[in-house]
């Protein structure tokens, strides 16, 4: 993932399998983003692909990546 890269105020856009939406994953997006939004590709993308893309911008502060 390119977090480290985004600036404060700057927004993420992140397509990911709905599989791969984990513990861990979840937790990083919490720590680190705000108004964070999830939606599910429609169909019959998702039939094909089974992703969803996550927006989120980026909180201020002194994160480690």
């Amino acid at each position: 993932m390119t977090v480290p890269y985004l600036v404060p105020g700057g927004v993420l856009v992140y397509i990911i399998p709905q599989s791969r939406v984990s513990k861990g994953v979840a937790r990083l997006l919490a720590s680190r983003f705000e108004h964070i939004k999830v939606f599910r590709f429609p169909d019959p993308e998702y039939d094909d692909f089974r992703q969803v893309v996550v927006f989120g911008v980026r909180k201020a502060g002194n994160f480690l990546g």
